[in-house]
């Protein structure tokens, strides 16, 4: 088992179950949310970062900024979507308000191959989902 590293007591005062504290290069500490999983391949509990919490000052912590950071997939999706106009035309001719929705589909099945079960999660992740 490895020791824990010992931080000053203004940033241990932060130190609760189920929190990471890590330090930088420059000597800035910050606050993590995190839990543990068991990995079966590796046969071993591995740790998962959930969430930034701040950080760690001797004045105290500094919550995050209020902007939320979403993460799209941008390259296949877009490509695809950008040589397929001419056929999204087509679609809107013969299928009306639902073209968008069988690209936006044949999109997913072209650049992932995802199953109809999981298809709106996966649109949810992609550019697409976003114009």
């Amino acid at each position: 088992m490895r020791a824990r590293v010992k931080y000053p007591d203004w940033v241990e005062k932060y130190r609760q179950v189920g929190t990471n504290i890590t330090k930088d290069q420059k000597g800035r500490y910050y606050l993590y949310k995190c839990h543990c999983e068991y990995d079966k391949v590796k046969k071993r509990g591995r740790k998962i970062t959930d969430a930034y919490l701040g950080k760690i000052t001797e004045e105290g912590l500094i919550p995050p900024r209020n902007k939320e950071i979403t993460v799209k997939e941008y390259g296949a999706s877009s490509f695809v979507d950008k040589i397929g106009q001419d056929i999204y035309e087509n679609l809107k001719k013969h299928f009306g308000a639902q073209a968008e929705k069988i690209y936006n589909m044949a999109i997913l099945r072209v650049t992932d191959r995802v199953p109809f079960k999981w298809m709106q999660e996966a649109y949810n992740d992609k550019y697409i989902s976003e114009k």
